[in-house]
Formats: C-alpha cells, sequence, structure tokens
C-alpha cells in the first residue's frame, strides 16, 4: 500500500495490486536474394547482418526479435548470337527465327535468380535461280562441269549464311576448223589480217558465233607466177583468154597456168584451114559408109569429121538416096498366084530350075502346070528381092488367058466391069486378093460384073468353060 496526498490535501490510501508479465526474446535465421522485407519492422535489407527489432508480445511486453539475415546475390548476363535462318536458345529451348533481344531466368548457383539477355541476330540463307553459259566447262564451288544440265550448288551469301544456288548451265563447246587455200605469190588471211608468201600451215583463235574460242587451221599453199614460150597449131582460128586469133604469128599471152596463177605465154601460133568435101550415092535398102564406117537405111545428107594432112577437120558431106527394097511375099488365089507388096517391074521364075518364065512380068501368075514358082521384084531405081517359092499343086485343066475375052473398063473407078467373052458359056467366078470366093454366077458370051459396093482392091476372076478355065484380074480404084 502507499499513502499520498489527494487533491484536497487529504491522505489518498493507494493499494497496489500488481502482477509482473515477462519480456520475450527470438532469433530468426533468414536467407534471401538481393534483398529482404522484415515484416517485424517493415525495414528493407539488402546485406546479409543481425538485425534487431522491438514488439510487443500478448503480455503486452517487449518482445526482442533478432534476424540472422543472409542475402544472396540474383546473377544477370547478356550473350550476343548471329545465326543463320533460326536459333535453338539452351537456355529456354526456344526456337528463335527472328533478330530480337530474349530474357530468360534461371536459377543460379546460389539459388537466386539468374537472368540471361539473349541479343539474337538472325541472318536468312539464300535461294537463287541462275541461267549461266560458258564455253567448254564451268569450275563453281570448287566443281567443274564440262556438260549442259541444271546444277545445285551451296554458296555462302554476303551475310555469311547458305545461298542455294541452283545453276541452268549451257556448255558450248569450243569450235575447230580447216580450210585449204591456194594462191599466187601470197595470201593475205582476213581471219588476222597477215600476209603469207610461204607454203605452210597457220592458225588463229577468234570468237564463234556463240562467243568461245574458234580455232581455224590455213593449209595454205603457194604458187608462183610462170613463163612459157610454145609454138601451136590450130585450125581456123583459136580462142586464148578471150581473143580470137585466125591469122599465124607471134603473140603474148596472160593465161593461167595449171595452178591458177598468171602464166606469161610467148605463143608462135600457125593456123591450118579446115577442108570440106561432098559426095552423092544411092543404094539400095541400106548404104555402109566407108568414111566412118555407119550404115544409113534412109535418104538423108549425112556428114563425118576427119583428119586433113595438116592436122585439122576434113568434113565430108554424104547426100544420100536409099531406095527401097520391094519385099513382099506371094498369095495362092485358087492357083492364081500374087504378088503382095508390089514393085516396079516383075519376073516370074520356075524355083525347080531357077529359070524366068517367059512372058510372065505381071504381078499376076496363072501357072499352066502344078510347080514352084517365085517372083523377082524390081525397082524403076534397080532395088530387086525375090521372094519365097509358092507351091502350086492342085491344077487339073489347063489355064490360060483367052484373047477373045475382053474386060473393060479396067482398071475401074466405079467398080462396074464389062465382061465380053463372045462363044463361051459356062461359069463366072469372082475372088477376092486373099483368095475368098465373093460372086459365082452362069455366064454366057456377056455380062455386067458390078464390084460397087466391094473395097478397092484386086479381084480375080475365074471364066470356066468346058475344060478351060479362063483367068484374069480386075481392079477398082
Amino acid at each position: 500500500n502507499a499513502v499520498l496526498v489527494n487533491s484536497q490535501g487529504c491522505d489518498s490510501l493507494l493499494t497496489l495490486n500488481l502482477t509482473i508479465k515477462q519480456s520475450t526474446s527470438s532469433i530468426a535465421t533468414v536467407t534471401a536474394c538481393d534483398s529482404f522485407v522484415w515484416s517485424a519492422n517493415n525495414q528493407t535489407y539488402t546485406a546479409s547482418g543481425v538485425y534487431n527489432a522491438v514488439l510487443v508480445n500478448s503480455q503486452g511486453c517487449d518482445s526482442l526479435l533478432t534476424l540472422n539475415l543472409t542475402i544472396k546475390q540474383s546473377t544477370s548476363s547478356t550473350v550476343t548470337f548471329t545465326t543463320c535462318d533460326s536459333f535453338v536458345w539452351s537456355a529456354n529451348n526456344q526456337t528463335y527465327t527472328a533478330s530480337g533481344i530474349y530474357n530468360a531466368v534461371l536459377i543460379n548457383s546460389q539459388g537466386c535468380d539468374s537472368i540471361l539477355t539473349l541479343n539474337l541476330t538472325i541472318k536468312n540463307s539464300t535461294s537463287a535461280t541462275i541461267n549461266l553459259t560458258a564455253c567448254d566447262s564451268l569450275q563453281i564451288n570448287g566443281d567443274v562441269f564440262t556438260l549442259s544440265g541444271t546444277y545445285a550448288q551451296t554458296l555462302t551469301n554476303t551475310q555469311g549464311c547458305d545461298s542455294l544456288l541452283t545453276i541452268n548451265l549451257i556448255i558450248i563447246n569450243s569450235s575447230t576448223s580447216s580450210f585449204s587455200v591456194s594462191s599466187c605469190e601470197s595470201y593475205t588471211w582476213l581471219e588476222n589480217n597477215q600476209t603469207y608468201t610461204q607454203t605452210g600451215v597457220y592458225e588463229t583463235i577468234i570468237s564463234n558465233s556463240m562467243g568461245c574460242d574458234s580455232t581455224i587451221t590455213l593449209n595454205l599453199t603457194i604458187f608462183d607466177a610462170t613463163t612459157s614460150t610454145v609454138s601451136y597449131f590450130a585450125c581456123d582460128s583459136i580462142e586464148i583468154n578471150g581473143e580470137i586469133f585466125n591469122q599465124s604469128g607471134t603473140y603474148n599471152q596472160t593465161l593461167t597456168n595449171a595452178a591458177g596463177c598468171d602464166s606469161l605465154l610467148t605463143l608462135q601460133l600457125t593456123i591450118n584451114q579446115t577442108t570440106y568435101s561432098s559426095i552423092s550415092e544411092s543404094a539400095c535398102g541400106s548404104y555402109t559408109w566407108s568414111a566412118n564406117n555407119q550404115t544409113y537405111t534412109t535418104s538423108n545428107v549425112y556428114t563425118t569429121t576427119l583428119l586433113n594432112t595438116a592436122g585439122c577437120d576434113s568434113v565430108l558431106t554424104l547426100n544420100l538416096t536409099i531406095d527401097p527394097i520391094p519385099t513382099g511375099q506371094i498369095i495362092n488365089s485358087s492357083d492364081t498366084l500374087l504378088s503382095v507388096f508390089g514393085a516396079d517391074n516383075y519376073q516370074w521364075i520356075n524355083c525347080t530350075t531357077n529359070a524366068p518364065i517367059q512372058g510372065e512380068t505381071s504381078d499376076v501368075f496363072y501357072p499352066s502346070s502344078n510347080g514352084s514358082y517365085a517372083v523377082i521384084m524390081t525397082t524403076n531405081a534397080g532395088c530387086s528381092d525375090t521372094t519365097d517359092c509358092m507351091l502350086v499343086s492342085s491344077l487339073s485343066v489347063l489355064s490360060n488367058l483367052n484373047q477373045e475375052v475382053k474386060i473393060y473398063p479396067n482398071p475401074s473407078n466405079s467398080g462396074i466391069v464389062n465382061i465380053d467373052a463372045t462363044g463361051i458359056v459356062g461359069e463366072l467366078e469372082v475372088f477376092n486378093y486373099f483368095g475368098q470366093l465373093i460372086y459365082s454366077f452362069p455366064f454366057s458370051n456377056k455380062m455386067v460384073l458390078d464390084l460397087s459396093k466391094h473395097a478397092k482392091g484386086l479381084y480375080i476372076i475365074h471364066l470356066k468353060s468346058e475344060n478351060t478355065i479362063h483367068k484374069f484380074k480386075v481392079e477398082k480404084t
């Protein structure tokens, strides 16, 4: 208890009911990264240390707090990369395809954040297609190409990345050619503008139409000009170097020799003359000209050229007349022999004796007896031929030509023929040229035979009377 004086000056008895409460204390150990905010006093610490704070505990007494603080530091680093097309960052296993600044947070060795910063530059690979033309070969990236085709090559572009190059390549080969030239005394080669005076093989290289090397080889032959003097004989005239000479004399001419070069020629010229002659000849059927040993079968004017005594042409002219040989044959028309393909003159012969038959000089022959007969046909030009023999074997009666029989007109243009045979009675038979019977009439003294409806030609008349056959011919023209 305690006695005090109150405000009125009187004792004031105070009684103290005392309760003693205890202060408290505690220690906390903390590890933090970079900084630590202590909730006990709301203070932020960035360094390791021992820190105290007095609070009021639940009993209202002091509570002494002790903080054993360890501050660990976060770390940061920056890396710079330059790569092509894309980048896989192992820090976060992310793939980046564009340039930029990228961050990743890891845990460092102290267990704090480790902030990584990536300065990334992405450079792009490139691709291109090009068309190339090269001569013979092309080296690309160490490879040598000699054939046309499409090729892929990986190069490095200006950014240091792959450059995928597709090459459409055309390889053009260099060309070679050679030619030969002959020239007189010298030759100027236009390909290289060089002049050569000696025979030899020369080369030059130019660009062909494709722009590649073209090696040209020149095989050159150089010929020299020549001079000569010759004596020459010519007939009538001679043309030398476009000039015609027809008089003997000495002339100078510039010709071309065997090599094609100038040849200065002194010509001692003798001119001889061509001679001409002609003959006329006639022959039957054909003529063999002894001048040229040629045989001719038609009339014409023929020429041949021989050499005269001066060594020049001797022109011979043959005026030739070929007379035809009267070739023909015999037709037996009812035992009357007719000569086919007539001539100008006739002579019948007996083939057994080969003797001519007296008076039988017509183209018609009336045999009076069986036998073998032929006719010799002769033209007015004197050409003749003898036919094959014709056998007559069927004569049974005497055949003759009665002088009392008159036939007129004969030949007949109209075909109307009068037959006057006074005193003859019998049968009249008319045969055509080929022995065919075309008429048969009873006959007595006179009659008119009408052949107007028959073709022109020769007809044979048989006038039979008793044991006699009178034969004669009628011609319709």
